[in-house]
């Protein structure tokens, strides 16, 4: 008696599925009419359940028998364990992938609703997995080296097509490259029959020399179907720093600041120069201030305090001082270059200064001289040209 209602028990189903669709398309359970899918595409597998009691622990799997390598690629997927109560409908979804060299045929779709303790109902769907008219796939692809490669030496591949779709392909382009390095090479092969496989020539690329040593991404790039269609693998291969790159010294950013004379000798009211020439080494445009300190002794001036030199440029700047009544003996005073806040250079500018009684300037007399002169012939030539036109209008009337 016991063992009868425990096999009631089992024999009664909790769920019932409903609706099946597959990718969006309406499946009635062993309907004689077959959806067609190509190979290598998705199976979206959307169902509906309905409870018929409550229940626990229930699992729906999916699975598809017959390929050939299931040992090792199982077409099939499952959902965790759920609950049910009664009267409420449920929507599962479950997606698999059909290999894409499963053999073209007749298929079922194999969907089994179970119970931890023991029910099972199972739901079959019939399909037709069918040959994409254009489609090819990466099978395999040789590196050498495999993954590890010196910066400066060349990464070569073999690459190992197979053509899954119907018809045959002509003039398949293969091309590797390495987007962040900027390299790529490319091989044609020239015919890859229906359901064939063949293998690309050796594709070599070099890895420049001044490379940072670290991992890069490589893809191999596959175009057929008259460049129409392509597929695209992606590889990591890790790049170890060359002993060929020499890294090239940064220039150093400087301002190189001359002085041929620091040292000079003077007499009172006399005035004495000094050069300053600058040249700016680097390529940011710099901003000096020019200053003189400690030079009471002196009435000072310089061509420009402020000089802005660009990249390359260079200037010369003349430091002017006049050594002042009472300053005899030598004097000192400290010429500084200041750039951004600070001092870039400072040079002491000495003057030995003699006593001397302060002398005209022969110059001013000679300027002033030759003024007078100039307005006297100005003045003869006035007069000369007011006697000429007063004689013309006499000798008119």
């Amino acid at each position: 008696m016991l063992l009868l209602a425990a096999f009631s028990y089992a024999s009664v189903p909790p769920v019932e599925i409903t609706e099946v669709q597959v990718n969006g398309i309406g499946l009635s359970e062993d309907h004689t009419t077959r959806l067609s899918i190509e190979r290598g595409e998705y199976l979206n597998l959307w169902i509906r359940l309905e409870a018929l009691e409550d229940a626990k622990d229930i699992q729906m799997r999916v699975f598809i028998d017959g390929y050939e390598h299931s040992r090792l690629d199982d077409i099939a997927d499952q959902t965790g364990v759920f609950d049910v109560e009664e009267s409420v409908e449920y929507i599962k979804r479950l997606k698999v992938k059909l290999p894409s060299n499963m053999d073209r045929d007749n298929y079922k779709i194999k969907l089994f609703v179970s119970t931890r303790d023991g029910y099972v109902r199972e739901y079959y769907y019939n399909i037709l997995v069918d040959v994409p008219r254009h489609s090819m796939i990466v099978r395999d692809i040789a590196l050498n080296p495999e993954y590890r490669i010196r910066a400066g030496s060349y990464l070569s591949a073999i690459v190992r097509l197979q053509n899954t779709g119907a018809r045959d392909q002509r003039g398949v382009k293969v091309t590797l490259q390495i987007p962040e390095l900027g390299v790529a090479a490319s091989d044609f092969v020239n015919k890859v029959e229906g359901g064939d496989s063949i293998s690309t020539e050796e594709i070599a690329v070099r890895i420049p020399e001044c490379v940072e040593s670290k991992e890069y991404e490589m893809t191999i790039k596959v175009e057929f179907n008259d460049g129409y269609d392509s597929i695209t693998s992606t590889h990591k291969i890790f790049v170890v720093e060359s002993d060929l790159c020499e890294v090239p010294e940064e220039p150093v950013e400087k301002v190189i600041i001359s002085m041929p004379s620091v040292k000079e000798t003077a007499k009172v009211g006399e005035r004495v120069t000094f050069t300053a020439a600058m040249v700016n080494t680097g390529k940011a445009t710099k901003t000096f201030i020019l200053r003189a300190q400690g030079a009471e002794w002196a009435d000072v001036q310089m061509s420009e305090n402020l000089v802005v030199l660009k990249e390359g440029e260079s200037k010369v700047v003349f430091i002017y001082a006049t050594p002042k009544e009472g300053t005899a003996g030598t004097n000192v005073m400290v010429f500084s270059i200041e750039s951004e806040g600070e001092i870039v250079k400072e040079v002491p500018l000495t003057v030995k200064v003699e006593e001397a009684p302060v002398q005209p300037d022969k110059t001013v007399d000679n300027l002033r001289a030759a003024l007078e002169i100039g307005i006297i012939v100005l003045v003869v030539i006035l007069v000369i040209i007011v006697l000429i036109l007063a004689f013309s209008k006499v000798k008119k009337k």
